[in-house]
């Protein structure tokens, strides 16, 4: 590793260390080096919350995050829900840290377990039920727009546009039409994302093995194009 490089990410690591402190146990703080993906985690504080370990690889997520072209411009993605082997639900940040030439070289997590605020907001929401007799839909609330801040909204934008490139209904659509979805998502990078296969299968109305099937159709066709 670059000697600045590696200067940069030991400041990283004390920056972690306080931002751990600060929040305390409930904060999980990652530094990922994404230049050797089999030993990714560089540091890692509070890792009883992922039960992540320094030398582990990169996970799903922060594997798509490198090799996706969809991150050039952002440097933050902020809020975004994730969970933990034991089930935890965690609120997560990540900053991408770039060098000159804006390629990363680390990922800057924060890991947020929201166990005890989850247990109080349930205790708090079942102390304040009332029933009234009023008109629910006074409650909607509407929203004009929303910029892709979880990936839940990220891949609910892919998709939505490999079906305007359709131009079809799911319900109209043909095997061929639905490969050309599959083409187009494999192109973002969309599969690299844990769930990605079941979440596509549930949208096209097909079963997972037929999404995989589909995939192979169209990784094979990228293949014969580079011979």
């Amino acid at each position: 590793m670059d000697e600045g490089i590696q200067l940069h990410l030991n400041n990283l690591a004390n920056i972690a260390r306080g931002i751990a402190q600060t929040f305390g146990h409930n904060c999980e703080v990652v530094l990922v080096d994404p230049s050797d993906p089999d030993n990714a985690v560089v540091m890692i504080e509070n890792n009883h919350i992922s039960e992540r370990e320094t030398g582990d690889p990169m996970n799903d997520l922060e594997t798509y995050f490198i090799k996706s072209d969809l991150f050039n411009s952002i440097d933050v993605v902020s809020n975004y829900k994730t969970e933990s082997k034991t089930g935890k639900k965690l609120k997560t940040t990540t900053v991408f840290i770039r060098d000159k030439e804006k390629k990363i070289i680390g990922l800057f997590s924060i890991n947020y377990d929201l166990s005890d605020f989850l247990q109080t907001k349930k205790k708090i929401d079942n102390f304040c039920v009332i029933h009234e007799s009023i008109d629910q839909n006074n409650f909607l609330e509407q929203s004009n727009g929303f910029f892709c801040n979880t990936l839940e909204d990220l891949l609910d934008k892919l998709f939505k546009e490999a079906k305007s490139i359709i131009g079809k209904p799911i319900s109209r659509m043909k095997k061929e039409d639905k490969i050309e979805i599959i083409r187009y998502l494999n192109s973002k990078q969309f599969f690299l994302v844990k769930g990605a296969i079941e979440d596509i299968a549930e949208r096209l109305g097909v079963t997972r093995y037929t999404v995989y099937n589909y995939l192979s159709k169209v990784k094979a066709q990228e293949d014969l194009k580079k011979i």
